[in-house]
């Protein structure tokens, strides 16, 4: 809104925590810390020569601390809880969702190291039982 006055009253009726445009000082650290990563995670800009065979669930970890990432980082990028990506790397089989979900979550997770999304659900899935049929 290029209005001034139009967008203050927009943000005092949507936005109450805005005092004059100003976030109020009682603004927690953890949600500034979200935003702040939210904005800088781009790992698309970084190579990574694992120089992995596989990727299963322990080169995932790898990669990821060798890029200084932390689940936390990757669950607030890709919306994916940080339970979920820790059975992802892992291998818990029993606690790991359905398998439309969980390639989606491959997906996801492959996305936000810069690997290849569809090399990193065949390789880990490879690897998996087969699901047997009824």
């Amino acid at each position: 809104m290029m209005d001034e006055e139009l967008r203050k009253s927009y943000d005092k009726s949507h936005l109450p925590d805005l005092v004059d445009g100003q976030r109020e000082e009682n603004f927690s650290e953890e949600q500034a810390d979200a935003e702040d990563r939210k904005s800088r995670l781009s790992f698309m800009d970084i190579s990574v020569d694992a120089g992995i065979e596989i990727y299963r669930g322990k080169a995932l970890r790898q990669i990821r601390e060798r890029m200084g990432i932390d689940l936390k980082a990757i669950s607030l990028e890709t919306k994916i809880s940080i339970k979920v990506l820790e059975y992802i790397e892992e291998e818990a089989l029993e606690n790991l969702p359905p398998m439309v979900y969980l390639k989606s979550f491959l997906k996801g997770y492959a996305r936000s190291l810069g690997l290849d999304p569809q090399r990193v659900v065949d390789e880990y899935l490879s690897v998996l039982p087969v699901p047997k049929k009824k």
